[in-house]
């Protein structure tokens, strides 16, 4: 009898992270003047993104989009459509609702968002370059250079401050950062261009990579002047190999 061992040893691989996280998120608020406000706008190293500027052209990707969108609108139960979405169901509004007029195209950061016409909000389905379905999220006020994406919940006339941030994977969006604060009344934020366009006193922008700045009127008109500080760092993917040693032993009978 001859007996013959042979040992095998096998690495499992496993990826720790498959998808971004974020390792750490330092977050404060302070309430500046209106001087130290228009001063950093005046700065060289505002960033502002007109999310408005590129063109949406009507081809397979956006007619998967539609298409996709429409089906998710389609599964939300009629209590909630009537509760929280303005729109009729009659063939002509309805089919203008899912067609090319409600697609914008994000192209720097990689996006086509899908607007539905939410009663008390701005809500967005949200796809990557290809149609491939990210996630949802309310319309950004702003984005910063790094992709950082914020936006105010609630347009209603007697809402408060709730801000919720937003960052996209390469396969996913994620929200990652909430504020709320309940003693400042507020109705809208705007993106940059659109206060720029209509002479609006209420506006936003961001310096460097890591400060948005946002004004806006309270309840009883006195303006309210934000300086955020949010700095986001990704942990990197990490890979882990664990040995796991399997020894197996064959025998052979002559």
């Amino acid at each position: 009898m001859k007996l013959t061992d042979k040992q095998f040893l096998t690495f499992l691989i496993l990826i720790a992270s498959a998808y971004m996280a974020f390792a750490q998120t330092l977050f404060s608020v302070d309430r500046i003047s209106k001087e130290d406000f228009e001063k950093t706008l005046n700065s060289k190293f505002v960033y502002v993104y007109d999310i408005w500027r590129d063109s949406v052209v009507d081809n397979a990707i956006t007619d998967r989009i539609i298409l996709d969108a429409r089906q998710r609108f389609e599964k939300i139960d009629s209590t909630t459509l009537i509760q929280n979405y303005d729109i009729g169901f009659e063939d002509e509004e309805y089919e203008a609702m899912f067609s090319i007029k409600s697609l914008i195209l994000v192209e720097e950061y990689g996006m086509y968002w899908f607007m539905l016409p939410s009663l008390h909000d701005c809500e967005l389905y949200c796809y990557d370059l290809s149609g491939k379905y990210l996630g949802d999220m309310l319309l950004p006020f702003a984005i910063s250079p790094t992709g950082v994406m914020v936006a105010q919940k609630g347009f209603d006339c007697d809402g408060f401050l709730d801000l919720h941030f937003y960052k996209r994977g390469d396969s996913y969006l994620r929200e990652f950062q909430t504020f709320k604060n309940r003693n400042l009344p507020v109705s809208d934020i705007n993106n940059y261009y659109t206060a720029l366009k209509y002479d609006l006193s209420s506006t936003s922008f961001w310096l460097d990579y890591s400060l948005l700045y946002i004004s806006f009127p309270t309840s009883d008109g006195k303006m309210v002047y934000l300086r955020i500080s949010l700095d986001v760092e990704p942990i990197e993917d990490e890979i882990v190999v664990i040995p796991n040693q399997d020894t197996q032993s064959e025998g052979c009978k002559r």
